[in-house]
C-alpha cells in the first residue's frame, strides 16, 4: 500500500494499523530525496502498543546530520513529553514537549541539545505514545566517504542486561558502529563478544564501561578488524540499551546507512514483512547462533580416565518465503555454533518478487534482513530486526 496514494502529498502522518484476525506483522519502507540533497531510505517495523517511555541509544546533532523525534499519541488528551537526553562526555540534559491528542508532533534534537552532541535519549510521557527516531546525515565517514542517506528506528520501551544484533559487517565499504546507552546512576560494565562469519575466526571479546547517565560509542572496526561478517552480543549485569548503526558504500555503488535497536533475547520464530527482489534491490537475511559449543569434562571414576563430550550446539533454520502471488518457497540452512550466517534471498527465492518470510529454527537465535536498493536512482539500505 502506498501512503502517498491514501493520505495525499505534503502530509506528515503516523498510523495506526488495526486488524480482525491475530496474527498481522506491519513494516512501513520510506524512500526520499531530504532537503534535495541527500537520498536514501528507511525501514521499521510497527510498535504492537503505545507506551509511556521509549528508549534510544543513538543520536547525534553533529555537522551533516538531522536528527528528529517524531510522536504519535493516539489517545484523546494531550500527551506531556520529557525528554531526558544522555550526552556522551557530558551528562544529562532535560527538555519539555507536548502533543496533541490523536495526532502526530516532530521535534528536532539539534534545537533541544545544540549542535556537536552524540547522544541517547529516554522519552517519558503522561499518555500513552509511539516515538521513532529518524536520522538524516551526509556522512565523511573515517576515509571521507561522503555517504548520504538516513535510518530510522522505533524506541524500545525499556533497557535489558542483553542485546543481539544478528547482522555486521567491515568489509571494504561498510563501517559498523555500537551505539550503548546507560540509564543508571551508576557506570556500568558491558561485554561484547564479536561472532564472525564463516572461516573469519572464532569470537572476539571486548569490555567497555559506560558511565552513569551517558552514552559510549565503539567502532566495530576498530574492535574486529577490515574484512569481518559479524554478529554481536552484549551482555552485562546491569541493564542498557543498544543500537548498531552502519554506513556503507555498497559493492562500490549504492551508499547510505541503516539501524537498529538489537534483540533483547534469541527465539525460534522470526517474522519479516518486507521483502523485494526486483531490479535495483538485493535483499539479505542475517542469521545469528548465539549457542557455543558446549564441552562436558566427566571427572574420573576410581581408575576410568576422564572423558571430554563435545555437543554440537548447530542449528536447523527453515525459511518460508511468501510471495504477493504463489505459493510458499521453503528453504532450509544449518547454522554453525557461536557464529553468523548470511542468506542471499534474491539467489534463495528468486527474483522479480514482493515477499514477506518466516524464519523458524529447532534452537533460539536471531535474524535481520537488510536491503540495498537504487530505487528511481535514490540509492541506499535499510534493516530491521525481525519480529
Amino acid at each position: 500500500m502506498r501512503v502517498n496514494d491514501e493520505v495525499g502529498p505534503g502530509r506528515e502522518v503516523s498510523i495506526v494499523v488495526r486488524s480482525a484476525t491475530a496474527g498481522l506483522v506491519v513494516e512501513r519502507p520510506m524512500y526520499f530525496n531530504y532537503d534535495g540533497r541527500w537520498t536514501g531510505g528507511s525501514d521499521a517495523l510497527g510498535a504492537p502498543f503505545p507506551a509511556k517511555q521509549w528508549y534510544f541509544a543513538e543520536g547525534t546533532t553533529i555537522a551533516g546530520f538531522d536528527q528528529y523525534v517524531t510522536v504519535l499519541n493516539p489517545s484523546s488528551s494531550t500527551a506531556n513529553l520529557s525528554f531526558h537526553y544522555m550526552v556522551e562526555g557530558e551528562g544529562r540534559r532535560e527538555s519539555q514537549g507536548r502533543v496533541g491528542g490523536n495526532s502526530r508532533a516532530t521535534f528536532k534534537t539539534r534545537d533541544q541539545v545544540g549542535d556537536g552532541k552524540n547522544v541517547s535519549l529516554l522519552l517519558e510521557s503522561d499518555q500513552s505514545i509511539v516515538a521513532e527516531r529518524p536520522i538524516y546525515f551526509d556522512y565523511q565517514g573515517l576515509s571521507g566517504n561522503h555517504w548520504t542517506g538516513g535510518h530510522d528506528v522505533v524506541g524500545t520501551n525499556y533497557p535489558s542486561r542483553t542485546w543481539y544484533f544478528a547482522e555486521g559487517t567491515t568489509r571494504a565499504g561498510f563501517e559498523e558502529w555500537l551505539c550503548l546507552q546507560n540509564p543508571n546512576p551508576a557506570d556500568v560494565t558491558i561485554k561484547a563478544v564479536f561472532q564472525l562469519g564463516a572461516g573469519q575466526g572464532g569470537p572476539v571479546e571486548k569490555t567497555y564501561t559506560v558511565p552513569a547517565n551517558q552514552r559510549l560509542t565503539r567502532s566495530v572496526n576498530a574492535e574486529i578488524g577490515t574484512d569481518k561478517d559479524c554478529s554481536v552480543f552484549l551482555s552485562s549485569t546491569s541493564e542498557f540499551i543498544a543500537e548498531r548503526p552502519m554506513y556503507f558504500r555498497y559493492r562500490d555503488r549504492w551508499d547510505g546507512g541503516h539501524d537498529v535497536l538489537g534483540a533483547m533475547s534469541p527465539a525460534t520464530r522470526w517474522f519479516f514483512a518486507e521483502g523485494f527482489t526486483g531490479e535495483g534491490f538485493d535483499e539479505w537475511l542475517c542469521l545469528q547462533n548465539p549457542s557455543p559449543v558446549s564441552v562436558v569434562q566427566r571427572q574420573p571414576f576410581l581408575s576410568s580416565p576422564s572423558k571430554v563430550i563435545v555437543a554440537d550446539q548447530s542449528v536447523d533454520a527453515t525459511i518460508t518465503y511468501y510471495p504477493a502471488t504463489g505459493k510458499p518457497i521453503v528453504k532450509h540452512v544449518t547454522l554453525a555454533p557461536d557464529s553468523r550466517s548470511t542468506v542471499d534471498v534474491n539467489l534463495e527465492a528468486g527474483s522479480g518478487l514482493e515477499i514477506s518470510a518466516e524464519v523458524t529454527s529447532d534452537r533460539p537465535v536471531i535474524v535481520e534482513r537488510p536491503m540495498y536498493f537504487d530505487y528511481k536512482g535514490w540509492t541506499g539500505g535499510h534493516d530491521v530486526v525481525g519480529f
